[in-house]
């Protein structure tokens, strides 16, 4: 009678222990699920992150989601990106087009899901980008899908390639027509030397008509001399050598120096020249060009100053090229004419120029296998870089121990980029360096919160020892970094009444100009003293 009693019992509990198994193996099937799922969106998340290209998220006109691609070429963090709007990176003159363009689209009517404009990334720079826009839901709500595309290594590919067919024809052009332009202004010059040697056939001549002549063939022989140094005939230099370009470009410069230099009895404009030479740098090819087409460059940027202005020119080696770097604080260079500044008689000086210089230069150095290239800097004059293939046997003559030092190293420079401090950044820059400018105090203080830096630059100027209170708070975030202040032009306050208060003390001291020869050792020194 007890065994019939306990039958059902055990029954429901085997059935229960039977239902228990089978929650587990469901709960485990669950579980595996769910990690499945994670992983899935682990995996489409990091995709997201990976696409090669920026992608954002638009919705109610405010960007909801951004890749790091997004985030990298705008160069704001992710908190900064999902609190703008996306017409807030659109490049001014572009701004009206996607306005357009997305009033369409949110009315129904057709648009174009493919274009191409220009952005403006956080630190001024114009990003060429191909956008690609997808409606679709999201969170039940209407939303745009934005993929853009960097295109500035495809523009730069593009132009380098319109640059070579246009120096391809210059030089076909130039040799065509150098020797039958030379004979013809041999023959008018022959013709001016028998006027000047009658004096009876001078005088049935219109007054100033001699002068007139005299100015034609004057302009005519630096056309013939800028075609002769342009055309390409074989494509070979007649003698190369080796020679030292820090001597070429010093003996340029005293050439133009009657162009620049300030008479002291006039009252024009005050041009301030200063060169940055290091190491010695060996190439090979001919000297004379070489001299010609930088005292060309040179003039381009002394006419580009309409008033006082300043000219700086810095020479280093980096990865076997001679880079010369020449900036002016001019006016600078408009978009609309950057394309053309090399173009054969081109010219933006009038018709009293024949607009060959640079166009003679560029041919010049790409005989000798080298090149120049304009640096968008804007609303900051402009910047050229020439580049020389070092003599293969000096190539590796420079001293590695500053590369060393500095390559790989965060660099913050404070304070307002000035024309010395461009140079200072493309230095940098070259050694392999991570270099960040920020124009304020408070914004560098942010940046370090957030990001690894080795090194501070403080650039000083008529704000007088008030900047140095910063220094304080600097060694609160990282008390180990070391700062090197650079004093400006205007800093007339003395050290020993600007550095009593505690923590005010930078490590090291300089001053503008920047001697370039001594600020990356200084560097180099300052980031010796940085405990890991």
């Amino acid at each position: 009678m007890k065994q019939v009693k306990e039958s059902p019992l055990n029954n429901r509990l085997a059935r229960l222990e039977k239902d228990k198994q089978k929650l587990k193996e469901r709960l485990a099937a669950l579980k595996k699920k769910n990690r499945d799922l994670e992983n899935q969106l682990r995996d489409r998340s990091r995709l997201l992150h990976e696409v090669p290209g920026a992608i954002v998220l638009i919705q109610h006109e405010k960007i909801v989601y951004a890749n790091e691609a997004a985030e990298k070429l705008s160069g704001y963090p992710s908190e900064d990106v999902l609190s703008m709007r996306f017409l807030d990176f659109v490049h001014p003159d572009k701004k009206e087009q996607i306005r357009i363009v997305h009033r369409r689209r949110l009315s129904g009517k057709p648009a174009p899901g493919l274009f191409e404009t220009c952005l403006v990334s956080k630190q001024g720079k114009t990003l060429f980008c191909e956008v690609r826009v997808e409606q679709i839901r999201y969170h039940g709500r209407k939303a745009f899908l934005v993929h853009l595309i960097d295109l500035r290594k495809r523009k730069e590919r593009e132009r380098r390639l319109i640059q070579s067919e246009k120096m391809e024809a210059l030089n076909r052009m130039a040799s065509g027509v150098y020797r039958p332009y030379r004979d013809c202004l041999d023959t008018m010059k022959e013709c001016y030397d028998l006027v000047l040697t009658h004096p009876s056939d001078r005088k049935t001549l219109p007054s100033n008509t001699l002068k007139r002549i005299s100015k034609i063939i004057e302009k005519g022989d630096l056309i013939v001399h800028h075609l002769e140094a342009s055309a390409d005939f074989d494509k070979q230099i007649s003698m190369p050598v080796n020679f030292d370009l820090r001597k070429v470009i010093k003996e340029a410069v005293e050439t133009t120096r009657p162009f620049w230099e300030q008479n002291r009895e006039s009252e024009g404009p005050l041009v301030r020249f200063r060169t940055y030479l290091r190491s010695e740098l060996q190439v090979r090819g001919d000297p004379e060009e070489i001299k010609e087409a930088l005292v060309s460059i040179i003039l381009n940027a002394v006419d580009a100053l309409s008033g006082d202005g300043e000219i700086h020119l810095s020479a280093e080696e980096n990865s076997g090229f001679a880079n010369i770097y020449l900036q002016d604080n001019g006016i600078g260079i408009q978009d609309q004419i950057k394309g053309k500044i090399f173009d054969p008689f081109f010219t933006t000086k009038g018709h009293s120029m024949p607009g060959l210089g640079l166009t003679m230069a560029s041919s010049i150095l790409a005989r000798h296998k080298g090149g120049i290239h304009l640096i968008e800097r804007q609303g900051r004059g402009a910047t050229f870089l020439v580049k020389l293939p070092m003599a293969p046997q000096r190539a590796s003559s420079h001293n590695n121990t500053v590369k060393r030092g500095i390559k790989d190293s965060h660099i913050m420079i404070v304070g307002d980029e000035d024309i010395a401090g461009g140079l200072l950044v493309q230095l940098l820059l070259s050694k392999g360096a991570k270099v960040a400018t920020v124009a304020t105090l408070r914004e560098s203080l942010r940046l370090l919160v957030r990001e690894k830096c080795d090194v501070i630059l403080l650039v000083q100027n008529e704000s007088g020892p008030q900047n140095l209170k910063t220094i304080p708070k600097i060694r609160k975030i990282d008390r180990k970094i070391p700062i090197i202040l650079i004093k400006g032009h205007k800093d007339q306050w003395k050290k020993e009444d600007s550095y009593t208060s505690t923590g005010m003390e930078p490590d090291f001291v300089t001053g503008i100009p920047l001697n370039m020869d001594r600020i990356l050792p200084l560097i180099t020194e300052a980031l010796a003293l940085r405990i890991p």
